[in-house]
């Protein structure tokens, strides 16, 4: 018999913020004549289970290649199949900018205000700003703003790694 080749499916993202639940199932053709008995998971990170579909929670950041043993009634047809680099999940973005002045605020209008980003990751991040005042950015640090009208303004800065795995930090500027 010809051993089985399996093939991962996921019915939820493989990456993004820890904790991550990720369910997976495996797809296999059988020759005739040999049943599959046991699905055996090793999750990459410590972790294993059994069956499929199986549900695994990853905790800690990181790659993880996920492997998965077929038992079949036929032992020279048992098969184990690695996917290399499979799931991939981070600690959320540590998000956060200063502004000048700071506070951002003034008595009176016009009050023209500059950002700086200092957001961090251990992954790329893109960024996408709001500056509460119809303009928006998807730099890493906007171009100084001029609010002309009394009011308050919330400037929210939102920080998104390669694994999908976002934060938000958010300052309101104040005039009058």
């Amino acid at each position: 018999y010809p051993k089985p080749i399996p093939q991962l499916t996921a019915s939820t993202p493989t990456k993004g913020c820890v904790p991550l639940n990720v369910t997976m199932a495996v797809n296999t053709t059988l020759p005739g004549g040999v049943t599959l008995n046991t699905y055996n998971w090793t999750f990459g990170d410590g972790g294993g289970g059994a069956g499929t579909p199986v549900s695994h929670s990853y905790n800690t950041p990181g790659v993880f290649s996920v492997s998965v043993e077929l038992k079949t009634n036929s032992p020279s047809c048992d098969v184990t199949k690695i996917f290399p680099n499979y799931i991939s999940c981070s600690v959320p973005p540590t998000t956060s900018f200063t502004t000048n002045p700071n506070p951002p605020s003034s008595c009176t209008a016009p009050l023209t205000v500059s950002f700086t980003n200092n957001s961090s990751s251990l992954l790329p991040l893109t960024y996408s700003w709001d500056m509460g005042n119809t303009n928006t950015y998807t730099t890493q640090t906007p171009p100084s703003q001029t609010y002309t009208t009394n009011g308050t303004y919330t400037v929210v800065l939102t920080a998104k790694d390669t694994n999908n795995c976002t934060a938000t930090h958010q300052q309101n500027v104040s005039i009058g």
